[in-house]
C-alpha cells in the first residue's frame, strides 16, 4: 500500500490509551472496534442506562453463562439469545464467582441494552462444517486474521463436531504495514504469501480444502486490490471457499 495507507503499530495502544481516558468521563458505555480479544467468555462490556438489562442489575464485567437455562458458547451468542427472547432470564457471573439469575423484561427483538464486544457467532463453525462435509474434504485449513485466530481456534474446539484435521493459519497484514490485523482488510497477496511459507514447511497432510474470510471479499471474490481468490487456488492447487 501506499505509505500513506500504512499505520504504525503502535497506533492502537495510543487508541485504547485515550479511550480509558474517556470512560472515566462518562457512563456511557464506550468500546474499541474490533476489539482484542482471546477468549470466548460472554463478558458483558457495558450496560445503557435506562434499558431493561440496567433495570435487571447487569453491570459491566458480569459474564453471561446462559439465556433461559441454555448454556452459551460466545459473546456472540449470548447477545441475540438475549435480542431475540422476551423476557429471557439471564444468569451471570460475577467476580465473587457465585451464579445468579437476572429477569429482563422485554419483548422479543427489543433492543436489551447490553453492549458487547464482537467474538465469534457460532453459526460460522456450522457454516464451515457444511461446506467440509459437502466437499468431503478430511484436511481443512482455515486461513484468517491474527485478530481472529485465538477466538477461531476455541470456536473449532468447541463447535465443531465432524471427524476431520482441522488447522487455522493467521495470516499476518503486511499490505497496510502490519499494524492492521483484521479479516476485512486482508489481501490475495498476503494470504498467498502465508499459504507459501505455511506449504513450504509441511511434511505431510497437504490440505485438502481451504476456508477463506468472506470479509476480505466483494460478492464476486475481489479482494479490496481488485485480485480474486480464485488466484490461490491457481498458484496451489487446493480448492478454496469463502465464508
Amino acid at each position: 500500500a501506499p505509505p500513506g495507507l500504512q499505520f504504525s503499530r503502535s497506533l492502537r495502544a495510543g487508541l485504547i490509551s485515550c479511550i480509558e481516558e474517556w470512560r472515566k468521563c462518562t457512563n456511557t458505555p464506550i468500546t474499541c472496534e474490533p476489539p482484542y480479544l482471546d477468549d470466548l467468555e460472554a463478558v458483558v462490556a457495558g450496560v445503557l442506562a435506562d434499558s431493561p438489562a440496567r433495570a435487571a442489575g447487569v453491570q459491566g464485567g458480569d459474564v453471561i453463562m446462559a439465556v433461559n437455562g441454555r448454556e452459551v458458547g460466545s459473546r456472540v451468542e449470548a447477545f441475540r439469545r438475549v435480542l431475540k427472547a422476551a423476557d429471557p432470564v439471564v444468569t451471570v457471573r460475577r467476580e465473587n464467582g457465585l451464579p445468579r439469575e437476572l429477569l429482563l423484561r422485554k419483548k422479543r427483538h427489543q433492543r436489551s441494552g447490553l453492549v458487547m464486544d464482537y467474538d465469534l457467532d457460532p453459526g460460522l463453525i456450522e457454516d464451515m462444517v457444511r461446506v467440509a462435509r459437502h466437499r468431503r474434504a478430511g484436511n481443512i485449513l482455515i486461513l484468517t486474521s491474527q485478530l481472529a485466530g485465538p477466538l477461531l481456534a476455541q470456536g473449532v474446539a468447541k463447535f465443531w463436531r465432524e471427524n476431520a484435521v482441522v488447522k487455522l493459519l493467521p495470516v499476518e497484514n503486511d499490505f497496510f504495514g502490519g499494524s492492521i490485523r483484521s479479516a476485512g482488510l486482508l489481501t490475495v497477496g498476503d494470504m498467498s504469501k502465508g499459504l507459501r511459507q505455511y506449504l513450504a514447511l509441511m511434511t505431510a497432510g497437504r490440505p485438502d480444502l481451504i476456508l477463506l474470510p468472506g470479509l476480505a471479499f466483494d460478492w464476486k471474490g475481489y479482494d479490496l486490490t481488485g485480485v480474486h481468490y480464485n488466484s490461490l487456488v491457481e498458484e496451489h492447487g487446493i480448492p478454496a471457499v469463502t465464508l
